[in-house]
């Protein structure tokens, strides 16, 4: 590697006000020897792409805890393209139908979509992962091109599979996941390990993850689907919200009846200014989500309501002191 210090943007788009991860992570990297530019809070896209350009980034980390992230990571790389910084996308075949409008972006954009699977599961023989890619590119077809390139889940399985190109795997990472879990991995340590083999090799692949339990469709991740609902509404992103609903939801509240309602909450107490932690807890057989909201005159508790299937079938926004 050369002597030139890696330097890394770490930034923080949209609504969401948790910034402890982001600054851990950006003390962490320049610990470690990289310049860290820190963007602060509420960054538009437009702004990072902007800072990435001026700063002559060599890698941009984007902190959403708000689940916002298919809303914003796609301009953000859009942005970026249109600079001449192109990237691959590994998709999951599970995540498409909650996220398909993200693939239009991407593919518009010039960059390359990928392949993780079908579920996030490991491929047990070179014929089970031939299924799995198949059945997640017949999903996706619209959206590929040419020899489709995979990565399999977990990195397990390096068979080839004829037909897609791969398999594509990394060549360091830090456990990032047991610090997720808390089985006892801490930032430093995760940057310590990925530096180590990054120099031992010159260079390399690094695997990192988002915050996602095996599948994204059990209530582990419940509570980050409910602030990205809260943050789609003050966004206007009516129809992202009714992607989440149940068919007696959906049939209740159309986009027009969901701006109304959010219409009337700004009238009576101002603009969305915080999203605060949310808590969950069960009542029967609903998972229940309270999410503080902090509102230019007043504060409130947006309270999602989660079935089995983990769709929402219940949504309302109350005082701050309602039990």
């Amino acid at each position: 590697m050369t002597d030139k210090k890696i330097r890394v943007l770490i930034a923080k788009p949209g609504l969401d006000g948790h910034d402890r991860g982001a600054k851990i992570i950006a003390r962490a990297l320049r610990d470690a020897g990289m310049e860290v530019i820190y963007t602060g809070l509420h960054q538009t896209p437009e702004q990072i792409a902007e800072t990435v350009i001026q700063e002559d980034a060599d890698a941009v980390g984007l902190s959403i805890l708000s689940g916002a992230h298919m809303t914003l990571v796609p301009r953000v790389v859009q942005l970026l393209r249109e600079q001449g910084v192109p990237g691959t996308f590994f998709v999951l075949g599970e995540s498409i139908e909650r996220h398909r409008h993200a693939l239009a972006v991407i593919r518009d954009c010039g960059h390359v979509i990928g392949l993780h699977g079908d579920r996030h599961r490991p491929f047990s023989s070179a014929e089970h992962a031939a299924k799995e890619l198949t059945r997640c590119a017949g999903r996706i077809s619209e959206y590929l091109s040419g020899t489709p390139w995979f990565r399999p889940p977990y990195g397990m399985g390096d068979w080839p599979v004829p037909g897609f190109a791969g398999p594509v795997g990394w060549h360091a990472q830090g456990q990032d996941w047991n610090i997720i879990y808390r089985h006892g991995q801490t930032v430093h340590a995760c940057v310590d390990a990925i530096m180590q083999r990054l120099i031992e090799r010159d260079g390399g692949i690094v695997l990192l993850h988002d915050f996602a339990s095996a599948t994204e469709f059990v209530p582990a991740g419940l509570t980050e689907r409910a602030l990205a609902i809260f943050v789609a509404q003050a966004e206007g992103r009516w129809e992202d919200v009714r992607r989440e609903f149940d068919e007696n939801m959906r049939d209740k509240l159309d986009a027009a009846r969901l701006a109304a309602g959010w219409a009337h909450t700004i009238a009576m107490i101002g603009n969305l200014e915080r999203i605060g932690d949310p808590f969950a807890f069960q009542a029967d057989d609903y998972t229940l989500v309270n999410v503080p909201l902090h509102f230019e005159a007043a504060e409130a508790t947006g309270r999602v309501t989660f079935d089995l299937a983990a769709k929402v079938a219940g949504l309302f926004i109350r005082p701050a002191a309602a039990p």
